[in-house]
């Protein structure tokens, strides 16, 4: 019988090459889930009016600036809405590019297995093969699911962190709006009521101008994603950290294992 021991002496290799992509980069998303919007509603564009004329052509002032904000408005929403998309498609990509490398791990893992298969002949030895390689998958198969199940709540987590901000950035997009809105009106209607046009201009460049500052003062403190995100990278690092060492451990106490059986079923022939 050919001697088994001397081929146990490039099991350790073995071992090596059945554990690839034991550091599978599961910090998969090493890009940013999404710089966000930096986008502020713009300065409404009050037309250029004399101060005399403001009220004979206050129905086209009213619906320049509302026309403007409601675009811009629109505008934000959109980018919101694309950005969630592409956050979608970045996790999407991540996932099939770690999809590929299991598949590649998992036909590499095969290749090894048949070549360890073909190194035994008793019953005794292929036993402690296949309790070998069962004790080897079952590692990665766990491996597999603490990191699935990381990468899931990063991702849910990502998700909310990105939403939370959004929503905090529409509600002062919307009283923007809404302030804009007043103050065209107050306009429309001091002119009606007979308010001098140069009070009415001033009164209308004031609420709009205080608009603007609260616009910005409101979006100014909300809270980058970043600092929601970095937590989470923490967590999901320190799961995936744990499920790579517990995976080595059980691979490395199969080994002994497989190293051990194959000396008693050498010493018992």
């Amino acid at each position: 019988m050919k001697a088994i021991s001397r081929r146990l002496l490039i099991l350790p290799i073995a071992v090596v090459l059945l554990m690839p992509n034991i550091a599978v980069a599961h910090d998969g998303e090493n890009h940013e889930v999404e710089k966000q919007t930096s986008e502020r509603a713009a300065k409404a564009n009050t037309t250029k009016v004399a101060p005399a004329q403001l009220c004979t052509k206050i129905s086209d002032l009213t619906v320049s600036v509302t026309s403007e904000t409601d675009t811009r408005y629109s505008k934000l929403s959109n980018n919101f809405s694309q950005r969630a998309g592409k956050i979608s498609e970045n996790f999407k990509a991540t996932s099939a590019r770690i999809a590929e490398a299991r598949a590649k791990a998992d036909a590499e893992r095969q290749k090894n297995f048949e070549r360890l298969d073909s190194k035994v002949t008793t019953s005794e030895q292929k036993q402690a093969v296949a309790n070998f390689k069962a004790a080897v998958q079952a590692a990665v198969t766990a491996r597999r699911a603490a990191v699935d199940a990381a990468d899931a709540a990063y991702r849910q987590g990502a998700v909310a962190a990105v939403a939370q901000r959004q929503n905090q950035l529409k509600a002062p997009a919307v009283t923007y709006k809404a302030a804009v809105a007043s103050a065209v009106a107050s306009a429309k209607n001091n002119c009606a009521a007979g308010v001098a046009p140069a009070t009415v201009r001033t009164n209308l460049q004031t609420a709009l101008k205080n608009a603007r500052t609260n616009l910005q003062t409101a979006t100014q403190s909300v809270s980058k994603v970043k600092s929601n995100l970095d937590p989470l990278k923490a967590t999901r690092h320190a799961a995936v950290e744990k499920a790579n060492a517990d995976q080595k451990a059980a691979i490395q106490q199969a080994l002994i294992t497989l190293k051990a059986a194959l000396k008693t079923a050498k010493s018992s022939e």
